[in-house]
């Protein structure tokens, strides 16, 4: 039993194949004018579409490419009527590959074949260009043989004579199998074995068999850099223009990109995708993430989050770690300078206690001051005065031997202890018991029975001495 080659293995045949002297000499892009049949019976249903719809997607895909490689020009046939001539409906381009889209989509199949006629107006064309160094070929697709008359071997003989080869794809179980051969053989492509021609029965190996001519066609893999090309995948690793491999040919020695090559054939270049995901010990903070969520970032004030060492961040607007401001450090009490210290992401509220201030009125009468120490205050109390005013000797409570005057515990005449209570020591004792701003009448437990005793005539005979 005969059985026949999986399309795997018929585009890997195709691609083995190429024709004899295939890669062109290079000085400048080659130029290959497309040949399309679009006769009706490439109306016809293979895969589930239509031969002209696999023909279009893989002329596309050829002109998409190898864009920058390959000068390419259309031509459709049959042009005007069944049997006319086709003519170049695309003019010959580097990167004209939205040009051809855009035709092919918008023309469909009609009329015969006239494939002589088409030839010769390929001929015309081309041979018109000037050569140089620039090679020159003609890629005819076509699923019939010739219908109108027309003598398409003798236009690739002569356009062969000039130097310009034509390659032969065969679309579908319709064409003549002998005269396909006939034209590849005399333009110089054809391959090995007894089908000379490029065969195609799907939309597999129709653009595998385009994608193995283009490969062929363009200067990609002669061991140099050509124009069109970005390099060579013939020139080894070390030499300038040849194609990167791996992520490691591309490294841009920046950790916050990802490295890799991209593109195919003599098409390679590295592409340098920015990072976006925080994942700690790459070396690489991407915007957006914090020490918090990568580990490989600074604290860095402002940026939105409480990281080590911050009180506080002036980009969080609300919550835990909002910033405080100065009227947040009010603290409704009036004998408090209330300010907002430290900087940027360390700021702290102070409330320092106001010093007494004799002289300017600010609204606050410290503890324990009276209008001789603060303006904001009222006047000692004392013998002659006992309503508003401040007695500073209330809850006071002085030890053993001691007594309060004007807040302060001193200690009794003649107890040998010169320093008062609360006053750090070495203080003035003051005029004694009988203070004439303040009566001494808070006294310890210690004190002499007789002394307590003269006080307090000394007292009533006071109270009983006549106010002038």
């Amino acid at each position: 039993m005969t059985r026949s080659l999986p399309i795997s293995l018929a585009i890997l045949a195709l691609l083995a194949s190429p024709g004899a002297d295939a890669q062109p000499k290079c000085g400048a892009a080659p130029e290959l004018l497309l040949v399309v049949d679009r006769s009706g019976s490439m109306t016809g249903m293979t895969g589930g579409k239509s031969k002209w719809s696999h023909a279009t997607t893989a002329v596309k895909n050829l002109t998409s490419k190898y864009a920058t490689q390959i000068r390419f020009a259309l031509m459709v046939f049959p042009g005007t009527g069944d049997c006319g001539a086709g003519s170049v409906n695309v003019a010959m381009a580097l990167n004209n590959q939205g040009a051809i889209s855009t035709f092919l989509a918008a023309t469909f199949p009609t009329g015969k074949t006239p494939l002589g006629a088409s030839l010769a107006a390929a001929h015309a064309y081309l041979s018109k260009r000037p050569s140089g160094k620039t090679s020159r070929a003609v890629l005819l697709i076509t699923d019939g043989s010739e219908t109108c008359g027309g003598k398409a071997l003798d236009q690739v003989k002569a356009m062969a004579a000039l130097g310009i080869k034509t390659f032969v794809v065969g679309f579908g179980g319709g064409v003549s199998a002998q005269e396909l051969n006939n034209l590849a053989l005399q333009g110089g492509t054809a391959l090995t074995g007894s089908t000379k021609y490029y065969k195609a029965d799907s939309a597999a190996t129709l653009s595998a068999a385009l994608q193995s001519i283009g490969s062929q066609f363009t200067c990609c893999g002669n061991g140099q850099l050509d124009p069109g090309e970005k390099c060579d995948k013939a020139l080894p690793p070390w030499k300038t223009g040849a194609c990167p491999k791996t992520a490691k040919d591309c490294d841009d020695k920046l950790a916050c990109t990802d490295d890799a090559p991209t593109g195919s054939e003599c098409n390679v270049t590295c592409a340098h995708t920015q990072v976006t995901k925080a994942k700690s010990g790459d070396g690489c903070c991407p915007p957006g993430a914090t020490s918090l969520t990568d580990k490989d970032c600074p604290v860095q004030c402002g940026n939105g989050a409480l990281e080590a060492g911050e009180t506080c961040d002036p980009g969080i607007k609300s919550g835990p770690g909002k910033c405080k401001t100065a009227a947040d450090c009010a603290d409704s009490d009036p004998c408090t300078a209330d300010t907002l210290a430290g900087t940027a992401c360390n700021l702290t509220c102070k409330n320092a206690a106001l010093a007494p201030d004799p002289k300017a009125k600010d609204g606050c009468c410290p503890k324990g001051m009276s209008l001789d120490r603060d303006a904001d205050c009222l006047p000692k109390c004392g013998p002659d005065k006992e309503k508003n005013c401040v007695d500073l000797c209330k809850g006071v409570d002085c030890p053993d031997g001691h007594y309060c005057n004007s807040g302060k515990c001193l200690p009794w005449p003649g107890s040998g202890d010169s320093g008062a209570v609360g006053d750090g020591g070495g203080g003035d004792p003051g005029p004694g018991p009988l203070d004439e701003d303040g009566c001494a009448c808070h006294v310890g437990a210690g004190a002499p029975g007789w002394l307590a005793l003269a006080l307090l005539l000394a007292l009533l005979a006071r109270a009983r001495r006549p106010r002038g």
